[in-house]
């Protein structure tokens, strides 16, 4: 989400039911929003076993993905938290009703992905990444290149990014 040529890249780890990575999507986005041909995130998951809805909500934000629609479903994700209140089982109906809220056109074809699994390649191969990186959890932020601890505070990313925007310009 971002420029491709941004001079400061933030690889999130996170996970849509994680209170702390809901806490901090709002500094990532105001970032984004102060810097706009500077600052560019690439979100990657990391559903935790201990929330139960989590690995639903990324299949969903990757299936929004292959109709262009990641950006504001991964926003949704982490705005609401009505969508997990019928992810239970089989039914994934919040997931599509959040879906359909934030403009995805097709809801069929995304409640088809879900329900069949199809991006779960690329959700393990997003979780084994960050497992090999032996961090401690939710959210996990690499700040060009540059691990950023899990946990940080928004007053601590807003200060490590800035620093990074800084050495980016050579000051």
């Amino acid at each position: 989400m971002g420029p491709q040529d941004a001079s400061v890249v933030i690889l999130e780890w996170g996970d849509y039911q994680c209170p702390g990575c809901r806490s901090i999507a709002p500094v990532l986005d105001e970032l984004r929003a102060e810097y706009p041909n500077d600052v560019a995130i690439v979100y990657r998951h990391w559903p935790l076993t201990r929330h139960p809805f989590g690995f639903q909500a990324a299949r969903g934000a990757e299936c929004a993905a292959e109709q262009s629609m990641f950006e504001p479903v991964h926003a949704a994700l982490n705005r609401e938290s009505g969508w997990a209140t019928s992810v239970e089982g089989d039914s994934i109906t919040g997931l599509v009703t959040m879906a359909a809220s934030v403009g995805v056109p097709d809801t069929a074809a995304f409640r088809a992905c879900v329900a069949s699994g199809a991006p779960d390649a690329r959700i393990h191969r997003n979780v084994d990444e960050v497992l090999a990186l032996e961090t401690r959890g939710t959210p996990t932020l690499i700040i060009n290149g540059v691990y950023a601890a899990s946990g940080l505070s928004p007053d601590a990313i807003r200060e490590r990014v800035v620093e990074a925007l800084e050495s980016a310009r050579g000051g």
